[in-house]
Formats: structure tokens, C-alpha cells, sequence
């Protein structure tokens, strides 16, 4: 979670969030990444969260860094095509599902 090229730098708290309309975020995960400065990509960590939540949009936000930047290299959310509309609108299965109150879709 730093800058590859200079391992000068990373996030050091941080929380993930979920929200169906974008505007009010649900917290699931917080924690503190280990201080990545001076470790190379290859002997950084992968961390894993099952969230078991479906949500339209997920947020990964620093809270505090190692050095004078958050970094993050890699995010990744899995997707499950079967909860969107041919057109690509989100369509909230009935279950797990994150709800906002007057939300709008578009």
C-alpha cells in the first residue's frame, strides 16, 4: 500500500464503506495497514474482506498515512452481473442490500 517506485509513503488507517445511493455511507471495515516504507511490492501484504453486503458503491478512505501520502496499490471489489439490468442499472436483490432513504437512481 505505498508507492511503488520510492516506498515513501502509504496509508496507514483506513476504513471501507458501502452505500446504495452515494450519499450516505455505511462503515464495515476499519483497521491499520503495517508501514510499507522501504518494503518491496513483491513482500507486501494482501488483505482480504468479505463484506457479505451488496452495495452500489464501495468507498476506501485513508484516515492516516506513513510518510507525506496516503498510497493503495491494489483495490479490487467482485461484481456480480446478475444484480444489474441490461442496461446496467443496479437492481437491488431483496437481500443484503444496503437501502437509503429518498435515494435516486439513474
Amino acid at each position: 500500500m505505498h508507492k511503488s517506485l520510492n516506498n515513501f509513503r502509504g496509508t496507514q488507517d483506513f476504513t471501507i464503506s458501502i452505500s446504495h445511493c452515494g450519499y450516505d455511507w455505511i462503515e464495515q471495515v476499519s483497521g491499520t495497514l503495517a508501514d510499507p516504507r522501504g518494503v518491496s511490492c513483491e513482500n507486501l501484504p494482501t488483505l482480504e474482506y468479505n463484506i457479505g453486503k451488496v452495495a452500489r458503491y464501495v468507498r476506501f478512505k485513508a484516515n492516516s498515512i506513513y510518510g507525506s501520502h496516503p498510497g493503495l496499490g491494489y483495490f479490487n471489489v467482485d461484481y456480480d452481473a446478475s444484480i444489474t439490468e441490461p442496461d446496467g442499472k443496479f437492481v437491488c436483490p431483496g437481500t443484503n442490500c444496503i437501502q437509503c432513504e429518498n435515494q435516486l437512481l439513474v
